[in-house]
């Protein structure tokens, strides 16, 4: 197989696959939480994968050097199979439904395009990238919208499927919350492996601001903090523990490899939402 091949296998195709997968856990496991049971809802499923695909497909096809990318036809009839398969989904679970992830994709597709205008004396207008204007709260900003789309959606869904479940809307809250959480740590982990670069194109970022070492410390922090924060008085310990330690043992481990080993990039995104999903299963018992 020749490089070329190769690189565009691996940019829109595997790496966006395992990425929008390892999306699927904490849309399944806000489905179970809710229904209180073990359930499939496809269509919100679907739904959230094709999202997830349109925008990691156009985002790595955006960023690929012009002479590495396959021809614009081959791209918009990659990305156009998502878009289909959305626009099924929607028909099939309802607009409601829909719009809490299309609220949602809007801003993550504007996220690294120039969109926003801003002004200065020495270059006057010019647009900029969203991520540029939040800065070291940008993490926290991505952590939140993935998890909402992750998550909000299949709520919504669910509820529609057992309303006498959702009546005080504190599971799905809570089922909310890990997939915030968990979305949260897996964006900072991306701005960490990324520090260098940022460091070199003057992007601010939580890592570039404090370091990686007190960035680790603060994810630390961060999870045990908001697990307990999400469990109320309902603490089971052993597992908001195992939770803890698995998601910053697994940050550790990947963050000793640069951005190049894909094999280990593509097993943080399939393993990362797993803490997400096992926290939300807690709330079935």
């Amino acid at each position: 197989m020749s490089q070329f091949r190769s690189n565009v296998l691996t940019g829109l195709v595997a790496l966006p696959l395992v990425n929008a997968l390892g999306h699927l856990l904490p849309v399944m496991g806000t489905a179970w939480a809710v229904a209180g049971e073990f359930t499939l809802n496809p269509p919100v499923l679907i739904l959230n994968f094709s999202s997830w695909m349109i925008l990691d497909v156009y985002d790595k096809y955006k960023d690929m050097p012009r002479g590495s990318k396959p021809s614009r036809s081959s791209f918009l009839a990659w990305i156009g199979l998502f878009f289909l398969a959305a626009i099924w989904a929607t028909y099939q679970c309802g607009w409601d439904v829909a719009v809490c992830v299309f609220r949602l994709l809007w801003l993550e597709l504007l996220w690294p395009t120039p969109s926003i205008p801003t002004y200065s004396r020495e270059g006057g207008i010019r647009l900029v990238k969203l991520k540029s204007i939040l800065g070291v709260g940008k993490s926290a900003f991505c952590g939140i919208l993935a998890g909402l789309m992750d998550t909000q959606a299949s709520a919504v869904y669910t509820c529609s499927q057992h309303p006498s479940r959702c009546s005080s809307m504190v599971v799905p809250r809570k089922a909310m919350a890990y997939g915030a959480l968990y979305s949260f740590v897996r964006e900072t982990v991306y701005d960490a492996r990324d520090i260098e670069e940022d460091n070199q194109q003057g992007t601010a970022t939580l890592p570039t601001a404090i370091g990686l070492r007190t960035t680790m410390l603060v994810l630390g922090l961060t999870t045990a903090v908001g697990e307990m924060l999400i469990a109320g008085a309902e603490w089971r310990y052993l597992h908001m523990l195992a939770r803890t330690l698995f998601s910053v043992g697994v940050t550790s481990l990947v963050l000793k490899y640069p951005r190049r080993y894909n094999a280990a990039w593509a097993l943080f995104c399939a393993l990362s939402l797993i803490p997400a999903f096992q926290g939300q299963i807690d709330l079935l018992l």
